[in-house]
């Protein structure tokens, strides 16, 4: 779903949307039918040390 968001540095609208990925070792049919699912637990923001991350 994409939302309009206004930037806190410019005040300008802009549209985002908001989506996550999570690793499994389900095939693309499991996948497909667990499209529009909800998953328990919530997700939390956790301060960290800054990293980079190359994708080989």
């Amino acid at each position: 779903m994409i939302e309009m968001v206004k930037s806190n540095t410019t005040g300008r609208f802009y549209a985002t949307a908001k989506q996550a990925s999570v690793t499994s070792t389900f095939d693309e049919e499991t996948c497909r039918r667990l499209i529009g699912s909800e998953l328990p637990g919530s997700i939390k923001r956790v301060p960290c040390e800054s990293h980079q991350y190359v994708v080989p």
